[in-house]
């Protein structure tokens, strides 16, 4: 095995997909389809190479720490967190019954890894790690550091998209409730939205309404003005003193992009005057909004579901994994859908936390396969490799 460093501190419709006649209609005319009740397959994984982003070694302790959150009533915590280590590794193929560290192939150690797109046409791979961007070159894995927090305003970075031209990269830049589109030539911003100038400024925790330092209006209520140069590096806000807490972005086209927000749900977002479109306000935790088909994919996480969207942003399916077996009893069935992944258009790859699995899921064969890993693994993202040539 292969192992390479960078730093280690343990400070419309989808008309693509068939889906079998087990979905069931639900009121809000959108169908509701019960993975467990798909038939339980060992070769879904196939041969496929596999990248795994890790953000922590410590799920026990996250299980533990959400579960409090859970019983306070508060999300998040009002404190700064301590940086975890994390992973970038890759797998010639996925083991049948369960995934481990010596099955992986080269493996980059760096900081709380989140956020990963990958570049086929260039066989390159971008991840992030607390508040910069690498980019790993998948033939030679040569690996460079493209974005940091030195020349745009990133911190608890979540998510990466590449523009169609593969000329800018929409970073979300969760610590500072703000969404960053990077010109990758130059690691300068492009474009920004600020959730606090665009009807997103209450702190989650306090209450509080938030102000940038420039000037704003002044409320007749407490308010907090906080200037992101005294945050701009690192995890930035702490998790309850953020606003909205957004932590995926991908462009609808050049301009308009959809989003979601940890605290709020999905959203569209005009890149050029900051409009915003709610989208979806019913999600619970949600992550990952992707294309998929015709329209788009995104986790309602704490519910332990994945929702599909047509072309015109309707929710007409939702794929239900609450019912999938090794939910961890240390969890209180309390889900955690944490990614899914689109493999083609009828195929996904679902990341779920606590179950300590990744399932591959195939719509029109109504079949999936699980595939364990090991259980202190917190992973963040599961990305099929592109073959090369």
């Amino acid at each position: 095995m292969s192992i390479r460093t960078i730093e280690m501190d343990f400070e419309t419709d989808i008309v693509p997909i068939s889906i079998p006649a087990k979905a069931e209609a639900k009121p809000g005319n959108f169908r509701s389809v019960d993975i467990s009740k798909f038939k339980e397959s060992k070769e879904l994984a196939g041969n496929t190479s596999w990248l795994l982003q890790l953000k922590g070694f410590n799920r026990e302790a996250r299980i533990s720490r959400h579960l409090t959150q859970v019983h306070s009533g508060v999300t998040g915590s009002a404190t700064d967190r301590e940086i975890s280590p994390g992973a970038v590794m890759i797998f010639p193929k996925f083991p049948i019954d369960r995934i481990s560290q010596a099955d992986a192939g080269p493996t980059f150690l760096v900081k709380d890894s989140r956020g990963m797109v990958i570049d086929d046409r260039g066989r390159n791979c971008y991840f992030a790690s607390v508040d910069t961007v690498f980019k790993l070159q998948l033939d030679s894995l040569k690996l460079e550091e493209v974005i940091s927090s030195d020349s745009a305003p990133l911190a608890f970075i979540h998510s990466l998209s590449l523009s169609t031209d593969k000329q800018r990269m929409l970073v979300t830049s969760s610590g500072l409730d703000r969404i960053v589109e990077v010109d990758l030539r130059t690691g300068a911003p492009a474009r920004q939205w600020s959730a606090w100038e665009h009807g997103y400024n209450r702190a989650k925790k306090s209450g509080k309404l938030v102000f940038p330092t420039y000037p704003y209006p002044q409320p007749e209520e407490d308010f907090q003005v906080i200037d992101i140069g005294n945050h701009g590096k690192g995890l930035g806000l702490p998790p309850a003193e953020r606003t909205a807490f957004p932590n995926s972005a991908i462009y609808r086209d050049d301009d308009i992009i959809l989003a979601t927000m940890f605290h709020h749900g999905l959203v569209q977002i005009n890149l050029n005057n900051g409009e915003t479109t709610t989208v979806d306000p019913t999600l619970i935790h949600p992550h990952s909004v992707l294309p998929f088909g015709e329209g788009f994919i995104e986790q309602n996480t704490a519910e332990g579901q994945a929702k599909l969207y047509d072309s015109s942003l309707k929710n007409n399916t939702v794929l239900d994994f609450t019912n999938l077996p090794g939910l961890d009893p240390d969890a209180e069935n309390h889900q955690w859908l944490q990614h899914v992944h689109p493999i083609s258009d009828n195929k996904l790859v679902a990341v779920d936390s606590n179950r300590a699995s990744i399932f591959v899921v195939d719509l029109n064969e109504g079949a999936y396969q699980r595939i364990p890993y090991q259980e202190n693994w917190v992973i963040q993202e599961a990305h099929p490799l592109p073959i090369s040539g």
